[in-house]
């Protein structure tokens, strides 16, 4: 307040201080005015007026020093009563016993009344008065609970052109409370403008507080006995602002939760409680660690309105209205949970006249509800609800719950019975098997029906999470689930997207469970479309060969009716590569056949990536002193099924033949002498009509050559739709002779040709050079001869 006090006073005249024993004056509030010498008031009322020299400009007067009677109740008949304008404008405030206050006119007159029993020579007061500028800073006044009075802003009621920050302080006796009604005169708007009215206890510790919105009249009131005002005033608007001090009420209190039960009411309940009323009550936890505070709302009569925008009762996580909101109540009964270490329970009132009863609620700790386990269901089917359940629950929350079948051969069905999350940022995900990493089933937020759910494992993992909502109440009621052992074993349709790394496949309950009435179907799909999908099974259970018929597992190109490219029993392997950018893989078992079933791998391999293997053959040339390796497609892994690979090797030069050397082969089907399931076959030519220069699989190593000078070779790789194997690398060289080495001179007439060029392009080179030197020293010549 003393910066306040400081500038205003450079901004238009000088401060003049007046002893206060001047009766039915007028002072002029100008740069000359002296010091008044003190007089004994006379019987009456006195009346001083202090006017400003200018016009515009209001008046400020602050009482300093103050020493006059003490009464216990403040009115105009033993106090000073300060008035805006002349005695008959509204009262700004009074001064009695030793009130310090500071008080600001709308215009350019402010009038003290007082009776003159109350100011004599050992009851006395300082009066400093000046006229300040249009600016807003400075009343400081106590407010009494007798009367209601105001505080102006400067041109009340027009306003004036610019606009302006106001500072009001408004304090109230102690164990009492301000209430502020703020009111527009002038050119209302219609938008909301911060008010920042603070309240507090102390100087250093005002809370912050509200929202003032121009033409509406709002009403505010402190819980302490402080209250700071600090508006921005737009131009061509005013503002009042009408205080008066409230007694202290027991509508507020620090309390305990225990586990016995404990009541709040409205004050007088049940008869109406006072007018704008403001309760707040701080409870406190034993321990939140293990529990929560339970609050239920038991009787409730107040005025309703649209949104609990009045009459409201809202609770917090926390003991102030800056920690989380939980809920908000304006009818019941309801009831709610705060989970912290302590709930705020504020209820709010900013009605005149008031007919409502209120509320009655009780309170008590109550142990925490099982939230997550690991339970076993049964052919009885058993129930599990939220936290707080039909209450809100809390928030941030995780609950895991893992359920498993009683006998490890059934499955496990979880039905939603109820379910009331808040859509969007609240949600239950439901997982096959006893992990989070198992397939998700599907999940459960905002009031989505009643979804079922049943896995192929012989359990579900069920995950809630509640999303930290920061002020958003949390009024949903949660959800209900029952789960229930079923022997039925649902259809099973999953759609799986390969990415760059490789990912685990795996049937239900691999490795450790047997599995029977298995249908189930899986989807590859790349996430990119250049890209194809590569799938390698590497553990294979799925019943004899003889069984083939319902037993086994099926890959497709693309989707499942599509046509089918392999099917796998008893234990064999493969690894298999899409056209496209799907694979299917469809698994079946019967009743009788218990196996483990299957373990895979898949993940996206780029188009182009196997040369050679999708139509036209890979193109090579074979240059004299080059050596150069063939391997079979993820060498030395194991090749894909179904492939057909072509390489065309290409001789640079006609004298010379193309040689190859198997180095390393390893394919399956021993058995298979004749080469006729998976091989390697060398042609004398540019495609597989021409002459055949032998087969190769098996263990099997050799070594061919081209017939004929300057020939071509083709190359070509099939597998079946069979288990694979690790491959082939060949290698392949260019001979001058059949059977020399692969080493060889390079031609004559090349090397010749060679020196021939390089001498040319260095004669051309030196020619430049000298032609350059000649015209550069002409050039010089010339330019001497222009200086002389």
């Amino acid at each position: 307040m003393g910066r306040f006090m400081n500038l205003a006073f450079c901004l238009l005249y000088t401060t003049t201080i007046a002893k206060a024993k001047w009766c039915d004056e007028t002072f002029l509030a100008t740069p000359m005015d002296s010091l008044k010498e003190p007089v004994v008031g006379r019987r009456g009322t006195c009346t001083m007026s202090i006017k400003g020299k200018a016009a515009i400009g209001a008046i400020i007067v602050t009482f300093k020093n103050v020493n006059l009677t003490y009464h216990a109740t403040c009115d105009v008949s033993n106090s000073i009563a300060v008035h805006d304008g002349d005695s008959s404008g509204a009262i700004l405030g009074l001064v009695c016993g030793n009130y310090t206050s500071t008080f600001q006119s709308s215009g350019n007159v402010l009038t003290l009344r007082y009776p003159s029993a109350e100011v004599t020579d050992t009851n006395a007061f300082d009066l400093e008065y000046r006229q300040s500028d249009i600016s807003c800073y400075g009343p400081s006044v106590t407010a009494v609970s007798s009367t209601e009075y105001s505080i102006f802003s400067v041109g009340y009621p027009v306003g004036v052109l610019v606009s302006r920050s106001c500072y009001w302080f408004v304090r109230a006796p102690e164990g009492q409370r301000v209430r502020v009604s703020i009111e527009t005169a002038g050119d209302v708007i219609s938008t909301c403008q911060d008010v920042n009215i603070r309240f507090g206890n102390s100087y250093r510790y005002l809370k912050n507080g509200y929202v003032w919105c121009p033409g509406k009249t709002n009403v505010y009131q402190s819980w302490g006995f402080m209250a700071l005002l600090r508006l921005k005033i737009p131009p061509g608007l005013s503002i009042r602002a009408k205080y008066r001090a409230l007694e202290g009420s027991t509508c507020r209190g620090d309390f305990r939760a225990t586990q016995e039960e404990q009541f709040l009411m409205t004050p007088g309940y049940p008869n109406p409680f006072p007018s704008y009323l403001e309760c707040r009550w701080e409870i406190k936890s034993p321990d939140p660690t293990s529990g929560s505070i339970r609050i239920d709302v038991l009787e409730m009569e107040l005025v309703e309105t649209d949104g609990c925008s009045s009459d409201v009762i809202r609770i917090y996580d926390g003991k102030s209205r800056y920690n989380r909101l939980v809920a908000t109540a304006c009818r019941g009964p309801a009831t709610f949970y705060v989970y912290g270490h302590s709930a705020m329970v504020q209820f709010k009132s900013l009605r005149d006249r008031n007919t409502k009863s209120g509320f009655k609620l009780k309170y008590y700790y109550t142990r925490a509800e099982p939230c997550g386990g690991s339970l076993v269901a049964t052919s009885t089917t058993q129930n599990v609800t939220s936290p707080g359940y039909p209450a809100n629950y809390p928030n941030p929350l995780e609950c895991v719950w893992t359920i498993s079948a009683d006998s490890p051969e059934n499955k496990v069905r979880v039905t939603f019975l109820e379910a009331g999350l808040l859509d969007g940022t609240d949600v239950v995900r439901v997982y096959d098997g006893d992990a989070t990493s198992g397939y998700l089933l599907g999940q459960v937020s905002g009031n989505n029906g009643n979804p079922t759910f049943t896995g192929q494992e012989a359990s579900l993992t069920l995950v809630f999470t509640a999303t930290d909502n920061g002020q958003k109440p949390s009024t949903q009621v949660g959800f209900v689930f029952g789960y229930v052992e079923t022997q039925v074993t649902p259809l099973l349709q999953r759609s799986i997207e390969a990415q760059l790394e490789e990912t685990v496949l795996m049937s239900p309950r691999f490795p450790g469970g047997k599995v029977k009435d298995i249908n189930a179907t899986w989807t590859v799909r790349s996430k990119w479309d250049s890209y194809e999908v590569l799938l390698s099974f590497l553990e294979v259970d799925v019943g004899d060969v003889s069984d083939c018929n319902n037993n086994y597992i099926s890959v497709y190109q693309g989707y499942s009716s599509s046509g089918q490219i392999s099917k796998i029993c008893d234990n064999e392997t493969g690894t298999f590569l899409s056209r496209d950018r799907e694979l299917s893989v469809v698994f079946r078992t019967d009743s009788k056949l218990a196996r483990r079933g299957f373990k895979a791998e898949y993940k996206m391999s780029k188009f182009g990536t196997f040369a050679g293997c999708f139509g036209f053959p890979n193109e090579v040339r074979v240059y004299p002193n080059t050596k150069g390796n063939l391997e079979s497609p993820l060498y030395p892994n194991k090749y894909p099924n179904l492939m057909n690979c072509s390489t065309l090797l290409k001789s640079i030069f006609d004298d010379h033949y193309i040689q190859l050397e198997v180095t390393d082969m390893n394919m399956p089907h021993p058995e298979d002498t004749g080469c006729t399931r998976d091989f390697v076959e060398f042609f004398d030519g540019p495609s597989s009509a021409s002459p055949s220069l032998g087969r190769a699989c098996g263990q099997t190593k050799l070594t061919v050559t081209s017939k004929h000078a300057g020939q071509d070779v083709l190359v070509m790789f099939i597998s079946d739709s069979n288990k694979g194997g690790n491959g082939y690398m060949i290698k392949y060289s260019a001979v001058k002779e059949v059977g020399q080495d692969t080493e060889s001179s390079t031609p004559v007439g090349l090397t010749l040709g060679i020196i021939v060029g390089c001498l040319a392009l260095i004669l051309l080179v030196g020619i430049v050079v000298i032609i350059r030197r000649r015209s550069m020293r002409k050039w010089s010549l010339e330019q001497r001869e222009i200086h002389r």
